[in-house]
């Protein structure tokens, strides 16, 4: 019960100790995918801030007259009327962006590619696919006009006057916040440039066409300027243009939104307005560039983060979110989680198993060493007892013969029962001698062909005097000249423990009747011992042949318990068998079965 008790609270630390630590590990594996996507996204969204912030500015710094097919060069050393294509006809100056565009003062919008006017000076290469930006971009222009009327499909700041602060609302938990991005937008009020511009370089600029191609009459009629006496009668005076910076807008295009950039120019010969477009296509292929391969991330607007668990907001691009989608790596480690819960588990229960058969082969074999020590006393009681009963009849009429006591015409009686006694005494030694052999393995036997008929009655013959004297009646039905292969010795000692064993338990019955039988079939032979006394009771037939194992009651007579598991021993060590079953004289009956002789 100690032990056990023992045992019950050790299981018990064990468990509640690791399983704790199995759910800190089932923990920490279920957090390993966010805690490496938010650093994934916080590494990768600093570094598309950064890269969309340069470009805004770069594209601040650009000349405004750049966002047009033709322009005037107003740093040019040339005072004359002179015009150039743009920088962004053949390239837009960064992977980025996708298409430039600007708005003029008559609400006409165009693209640096394409010069519907003078289509010589329009990109050749990649004609029809500028076409379809310029129509695309023609179909959303109310959205893309600073002059046009507040779109719901825009979500981006629209300006405000510098001494009213705009309202901006956070996008998601991630987003930027109010004060940061209403800060911006404010400064991005002020114009980022104000220059000033010879009123002849700013017209030739607003009329850049117009310029080609008085350029080109002039060429061909050098005397005639029909059509352009505007332009040769500007006054020489100075423009004031205000330049504002980039503002990015989140502007839906052809069913998808986009990200554009937009900007007002003003001046006091009128106002335009530009900017240039960044699919979200081409700045996710960036994006998958320089992020982890082992994560997507994509680029989307902060409506798309709905249905995403983990996201990050790029601060310099309002209503704008890095995304991540981690449901698989998220379902792997839930997997590996409930795997560390479940092995923890497995192992606890082999380990309670495994500690509890422990425990009971250590209290097994503490009984089981208890019960052969207690088995040994009652064996070394049981031997002396065996011992001194012999040895006391042998005293006594030894004695008897050798001081002529008794009666003296009966000394051939006394001899016979000293010759009785030693013949008893000799099968208990022999049965311990048997016994000591056995425990060492050390039995070994001669089996060999011989007259088994012979055997068995020569054994009957030499016990049959005391068993007489004691009461019991022989009775023998042994078939003549039955040859067997086996030991005549082990025989001899299986037969003297079946008769001695007769005898002893069936005194005290009425009737003590015991028979012998000699019979062969096609199995082999078998010797069958029969009593009359009170048969084998309710222990298992087979406990009868182990080791210090009686079938005795309180009042039957003391034994060593070693008879029954010698002859057993004895019999299959001659290829044999011993079985006991019940007998048909009302007792016990025990068959012995030899290979025949071959």
């Amino acid at each position: 019960m100690l032990a056990a008790l023992t045992l019950a609270i050790l299981l018990g630390s064990w468990f509640q100790v690791g399983w704790s630590g199995a759910q800190m590990s089932a923990k920490n594996r279920r957090e390993a995918p966010v805690i490496a996507v938010k650093e994934e996204l916080s590494r990768v969204g600093m570094r598309l801030a950064s890269r969309l912030d340069t470009l805004r500015k770069s594209e601040d710094e650009r000349p405004y007259y750049h966002y047009q097919n033709l322009f005037h060069d107003p740093r040019g050393l040339s005072e004359g009327k002179a015009v150039n294509p743009s920088p962004l006809v053949a390239a837009t100056g960064d992977s980025l962006i996708s298409v430039h565009f600007q708005i003029d003062t008559a609400g006409i919008l165009t693209i640096p590619p394409v010069n519907e006017e003078l289509a010589e000076f329009s990109d050749k290469r990649e004609l029809w696919r500028n076409q379809e930006k310029l129509a695309a971009l023609r179909r959303h222009q109310d959205v893309l006009s600073e002059s046009g009327s507040p779109d719901a499909r825009v979500v981006a700041m629209r300006e405000m006057p510098e001494e009213t602060p705009p309202a901006v609302e956070a996008i998601g938990e991630q987003a930027v916040g109010q004060q940061e991005i209403a800060q911006q937008a404010i400064a991005q009020q002020a114009p980022v440039q104000q220059q000033t511009f010879r009123q002849a370089d700013f017209v030739q600029n607003m009329n850049a066409n117009a310029v080609f191609q008085e350029l080109r009459d002039q060429k061909k009629q050098p005397s005639q300027n029909p059509g352009q006496e505007a332009l040769a009668d500007v006054q020489n005076t100075s423009v004031e243009v205000a330049i504002h910076g980039f503002l990015w807008r989140q502007v839906e295009l052809e069913g998808a939104l986009e990200l554009v950039a937009l900007r007002r120019i003003e001046s006091s010969e009128g106002g335009l307005s530009q900017g240039f477009v960044v699919r979200v296509s081409d700045v996710n292929r960036w994006v998958d560039k320089i992020g982890a391969q082992s994560y997507e991330l994509s680029f989307a607007p902060s409506t798309a983060g709905d249905s995403y668990t983990h996201s990050v907001a790029i601060p310099t691009i309002p209503g704008w979110l890095l995304i991540a989608d981690i449901s698989d790596k998220q379902g792997v480690a839930e997997a590996e989680a409930t795997g560390l819960r479940s092995a923890f588990l497995w192992r606890f229960v082999l380990g309670s198993l495994l500690a509890t058969i422990l425990l009971f082969f250590l209290v097994h074999s503490v009984a089981k060493s208890e019960q052969l020590a207690r088995e040994r006393s009652q064996f070394a009681a049981a031997a002396a007892h065996e011992l001194r009963t012999p040895l006391a009849s042998l005293q006594l009429y030894g004695d008897m013969l050798a001081e002529g006591l008794g009666d003296q015409n009966a000394k051939e009686k006394y001899a016979r029962k000293i010759s009785d006694e030693a013949q008893r005494l000799g099968r208990v030694v022999s049965n311990v001698l048997g016994f000591s052999q056995m425990e060492r393995k050390g039995l070994s036997l001669r089996v060999q062909k011989g007259n088994v008929s012979n055997s068995v009655t020569q054994v009957v013959e030499r016990m049959r005097h005391a068993l007489e004297t004691a009461g019991m009646t022989i009775e023998t039905t042994i078939a003549p000249d039955i040859e067997a292969a086996y030991d005549d010795d082990a025989l001899s000692r299986i037969l003297q423990n079946l008769l001695d064993n007769s005898e002893k338990y069936s005194r005290g019955r009425e009737e003590r009747r015991l028979r012998v039988s000699v019979s062969q079939d096609q199995a082999g032979v078998e010797v069958e011992v029969s009593d009359s006394g009170p048969g084998l009771g309710r222990k298992n037939q087979n406990e009868l042949f182990e080791v210090f194992t009686r079938n005795a009651g309180k009042d039957d007579p003391a034994g060593l318990g070693l008879g029954l598991a010698l002859a057993r021993a004895l019999a299959e060590q001659q290829g044999g068998s011993l079985q006991s079953q019940k007998s048909p004289l009302g007792g016990a009956s025990f068959v012995l079965r030899l290979p025949a002789a071959v």
